[in-house]
């Protein structure tokens, strides 16, 4: 199966048949003309001169292909033939001795009586013959213009949108923090654990911070001192959970906490059933009857 016309993308040069393509162009006289031979004495200077040579030659296949790929673009059919043309004149477009041969033994082209077939050449390009028009210089340059004016627009517009959103951020800010002073100082005058930090925790922001919520919270830490529940001062976390208050004011956390003491309940004897019942029988007579 023939695969994709040339598809200029990311890794050409690593694609197989760009590989193969190069390894021919590397064996030819004329590009080993192009390159100084090394010493031959030294064998880690010929290995480097191989390595050299072949990356040398992928580049160059590359930048062949893509000379080829722009000329045929102005010229190829809809029907992926350019009439009239022959290999040797891939040669004179890329370049390169050979060149379009290269092309062939990897079935990029196909050369005819009639010219040169470039299969699947339409699957990645749009020649110039099947556009609805051809853009010219000028019409190009004032549509690069356009584009670039609506980028700037743009972005005018999406940094007036961030600086009035954190404008918007930094008034909720303040209103957020507007009653947090005057808690902190409750909480410090009152019974619960040390609070350190300037700033208020993560929990503070989960709810609604007004002048309504302080009073309820400072007739809550009022009324700390009278939760016998608590074994130990209530923290700040603890306290702005959403319903912490309200159970606080209710009353809930007034009662100390029942003591149970597991180890002294008896637990009730264990009953036995089926197989087990029976074992337990005809130990149990056997017991009593050496008792006797």
């Amino acid at each position: 199966m023939v695969a994709e016309w040339i598809k200029v993308r990311r890794g050409l040069r690593q694609f197989s048949k760009t590989v193969i393509i190069a390894r021919n162009l590397e064996e030819t006289e004329y590009f080993k003309n192009l390159l100084l031979s090394p010493n031959k004495k030294y064998n880690q200077a010929l290995q480097r001169h191989k390595f050299i040579t072949s990356e040398i030659a992928r580049h160059v296949t590359v930048s062949a292909l893509v000379d080829v790929w722009v000329a045929l673009n102005d010229v190829v059919d809809k029907n992926c033939r350019v009439e009239n043309m022959r290999l040797c004149d891939i040669d004179a477009m890329a370049g390169l001795p050979g060149f379009g041969s290269f092309m062939a033994a990897v079935q990029w082209v196909e050369e005819d009586p009639k010219g040169l077939f470039f299969r699947h050449f339409d699957e990645w390009n749009i020649p110039d013959s099947q556009r609805p028009f051809v853009l010219s210089d000028a019409q190009r340059a004032k549509n690069y213009r356009d584009r670039k004016r609506e980028q700037l627009r743009h972005e005018r517009h999406e940094t007036s949108r961030l600086e009035e959103k954190s404008r918007e951020e930094k008034r909720r800010g303040d209103l957020h923090l507007q009653h947090w002073d005057d808690f902190l100082s409750a909480w410090k005058n009152g019974k619960g654990k040390p609070y350190a930090l300037k700033n208020p925790p993560a929990v503070w922001s989960f709810t609604t911070r007004d002048a309504a919520w302080l009073e309820q919270a400072k007739k809550a830490l009022a009324h700390l001192p009278n939760c016998k529940y608590l074994k130990t001062p209530m923290s700040m976390n603890q306290f702005l959970r959403r319903d912490k208050i309200g159970k606080i004011l209710g009353g809930e956390l007034d009662d100390a906490r029942q003591q149970t003491n597991t180890f002294d309940a008896q637990s009730p004897p264990r009953q036995f059933t089926g197989k087990d019942k029976e074992a337990f029988e005809r130990t149990r007579k056997h017991l009593e009857s050496k008792r006797q």
